[in-house]
């Protein structure tokens, strides 16, 4: 057990962690190593160096061994040269001794014995040099099976190294997805807040496509008095010019009867003037009668000046009347042109409030819909921590004293409540502020992580094997394994209700959130804050460290709900599916 101890510590103590930041031109990027791919790097390494040494040392000696037999091959055909010399010397000589054999009976026995021996020689040579090329074949031949083996393990070298890079490239990729992790879970908040203004500024666009639908209605309900008022005016107008050709008509007959008038008069005239000159020499007799007959010529002249002045009065009020009858006919003909023009351009108008509304009521159904995705989605990733969001909403939202009251003033008029329109937008004001209150609960819960991305989950929460006794335990909480010093985070506003030395917890600082849910961070090496002090998310508590009950450098992270310790992965996840949910609207 100590043996696997030290070893683990020296595994810890050479294989730690790291980071690389790389520079470029379009940002900084972060690459992290964990232990695990140090010690994997480590042994593909250790493996391919083996397998070169090992490579090298078998070729090296495949080398040598072939110049040997090279060697040996010059060796065997040099003397094979040599011996084909010397018995082709050694044959003349045999033939000149066979010639003085009779002189020589016995040297040339002697000669011929030689002869024989030489020529057994040179087959045994000869079988040697065939021998010898025979193994130079099996080399070449055993070197040409060691090319295809070295050409096949380089290739496996390169499928290694493929699968080293793809490896590491995943690394990279993991690396790469926890620092957008981290970095969407920093800029989450502007985001959201962002989504808010933009959620608003749509509510703002909706109230002023509302209001000026609202308005075309007005400016369609004046133009449609207007028309109204037009077509009485022109029926008006209608019947004044009928009085007044009924006018002129009876003043026409008038001024007819006034001429005949005046000619029955001036034919009464011109018989009183000649009854007085018939009557000139009587005028003393007819004195009485001639004064009656002046007084009736007077009258007849006053009645024919009268007759002719209402005659010329009758003249003047005809002629007005037909200029007036003429002005009433154009006035007639434009305003039945711009009640035409009134009539279309209110045509216009109700199209175009259709179309504003059609387009309003589209908006307001797709913002709709994108809100209640977004409660819906907010609402499942809140509930994945097992904790009753409809009530934490009602507790968020909740008066402490209870007491309400005033007079009740519509914020529409009646006409407007049974709106489809108005009634869509409602639900929508109703969808934004239930997003709102999913947020507040959001901000309010330990949804974050409690230290960076380069600790590592090193136990997780429920039974496990304790690793002093070794013994099953159960484990009521997340182990963020670190480099000592490494900074620890509040995961949600609060205040400090413990930060100091707690038995075996070591240094620790617990922080009591909203719905009542507190957040223990322990084994730390330094304490950041105290007693009381109110606390925001993502603010600096302490530092990573290994005090109280610990093996080593690493952060222990609880989340309790009244006192019962809960699965603070839970909680991380439902907080990423949160940012998905924003993030996606």
């Amino acid at each position: 057990m100590v043996r696997r101890a030290n070893r683990a510590k020296a595994r810890r103590r050479w294989f730690v962690d790291r980071q690389f930041l790389l520079r470029s031109e379009t940002g900084v990027r972060q690459i992290r190593v964990s232990r695990r791919d140090q010690i994997l790097a480590l042994a593909v390494a250790s493996g391919v160096a083996f397998w070169a040494v090992a490579t090298s040392v078998s070729t090296a000696m495949f080398a040598v061994h072939q110049m040997e037999s090279a060697e040996t091959i010059e060796h065997l055909e040099m003397g094979y040269a040599q011996l084909v010399s010397r018995l082709s010397r050694s044959g003349a000589q045999t033939r000149e001794l066979v010639e003085e054999m009779p002189q020589i009976p016995t040297l040339g026995q002697r000669l011929v014995a030689h002869n024989n021996l030489l020529a057994t020689r040179v087959d045994e040579l000869e079988q040697s040099l065939a021998g010898a090329e025979a193994e130079r074949n099996a080399l070449a031949v055993a070197l040409a099976q060691r090319s295809d083996e070295l050409n096949a393990t380089a290739a496996d070298l390169a499928a290694s190294r493929d699968a080293l890079t793809m490896a590491q490239a995943d690394s990279d990729r993991h690396a790469q997805a926890a620092d957008l992790a981290e970095v969407s879970r920093d800029e989450a908040l502007v985001q959201l807040r962002e989504a808010r203004a933009q959620r608003t500024r749509e509510l703002r666009r909706a109230e002023e496509a509302e209001a000026r639908a609202e308005d075309l209605g007005h400016r369609v309900d004046e133009l449609s008095v207007a028309v109204r008022s037009a077509s009485r005016t022109v029926a008006t107008v209608a019947d004044e010019r009928d009085a007044l050709e009924t006018e002129r008509d009876e003043l026409a007959d008038e001024l007819a009867d006034a001429q005949d008038q005046v000619l029955t008069l001036a034919a009464d005239l011109e018989d009183a003037r000649t009854l007085m000159g018939s009557m000139t020499t009587s005028q003393d007799g007819q004195a009485a009668e001639l004064q009656q007959m002046a007084d009736r010529l007077a009258e007849a002249e006053a009645d024919l000046a009268a007759a002719q002045l209402r005659i010329d009065g009758l003249e003047d009020g005809l002629e007005f009347a037909r200029l007036n009858a003429g002005a009433l006919a154009w006035s007639r003909e434009a305003l039945t042109v711009s009640n035409a023009e009134l009539a279309g351009r209110a045509q216009r108008l109700d199209d175009e409030l259709d179309t504003l509304r059609n387009v309003q009521g589209q908006f307001v159904a797709d913002l709709q819909d994108r809100l209640a995705q977004q409660v819906d989605g907010m609402h499942m990733a809140l509930a994945s921590t097992g904790l009753d969001v409809d009530e934490m909403m009602a507790d968020l939202h909740m008066d402490p004293d209870g007491a309400y009251g005033g007079p009740l003033v519509p914020e529409l008029p009646d006409y407007l409540l049974g709106h489809d329109g108005w009634t869509a937008a409602a639900d929508v004001l109703a969808l934004a502020d239930e997003v709102s209150g999913l947020t507040e609960v959001a901000d309010a819960l330990p949804l974050g992580r409690p230290a960076g991305l380069d600790t590592r989950l090193s136990s997780g929460f429920g039974t496990r094997r304790d690793p002093f006794t070794g013994r099953t335990a159960r484990h009521e909480g997340l182990d963020f394994a670190g480099s000592y010093g490494a900074p620890v985070y509040a995961t949600a506003p609060g205040t400090v209700l413990v930060a100091g030395w707690q038995g075996a917890y070591g240094r620790m600082v617990e922080i009591q959130h909203p719905f009542g849910l507190i957040t223990r961070y322990a084994h730390l090496s330094s304490v950041s804050v105290n007693v009381g002090d109110v606390v925001g998310y993502g603010e600096q508590v302490g530092t990573l460290g290994s005090s109280g009950r610990s093996t080593g450098p690493h952060l222990h992270y609880e989340v309790r709900v009244e006192g019962t310790p809960r699965d603070p992965m839970s909680f991380l996840r439902a907080g990423y599916d949160v940012l998905e949910v924003t993030d996606a609207e």
